[in-house]
């Protein structure tokens, strides 16, 4: 899906749910296997988060037991400052943790990211 935008090669396309639903299916198919074998929490990293669809569809995925004792972590980036407000909005009305879903401000020629708080 295409959100507008005024520059030619600039738009945004967000993840139907369906299609982050399976990808979700097919990366976390034995998340049991790693609760239970890994120590610390199992962190979920989506680097261009967007509204955070990807990351709902990982949490739809794990034990809900898991999500609320923090053995799953979600973290997420976005370069839109308005997509990060959407995301973190998305995780709390799903009571998700969203430990760091944060702003990339600015991505530098030498690969650098600058990251920010994004304001509510």
């Amino acid at each position: 899906m295409e959100f507008g935008h005024p520059v030619k090669h600039g738009g945004q396309f967000f993840t139907p749910w369906p299609i982050a639903r399976i990808m979700a299916e097919v990366t976390l198919r034995d998340i049991d296997t790693l609760l239970e074998s890994k120590a610390g929490p199992i962190e979920i990293y989506d680097p261009c988060c967007g509204s955070g669809v990807m990351l709902l569809a990982a949490a739809s995925c794990c034990p809900r037991w898991a999500i609320e004792c923090g053995k799953v972590k979600f973290y997420g980036n976005d370069i839109d400052e308005n997509c990060v407000k959407m995301a973190r909005a998305n995780m709390m009305l799903y009571g998700l943790n969203g430990y760091g879903i944060r702003l990339a401000a600015n991505l530098a020629a030498h690969g650098e990211i600058t990251v920010r708080e994004a304001q509510p």
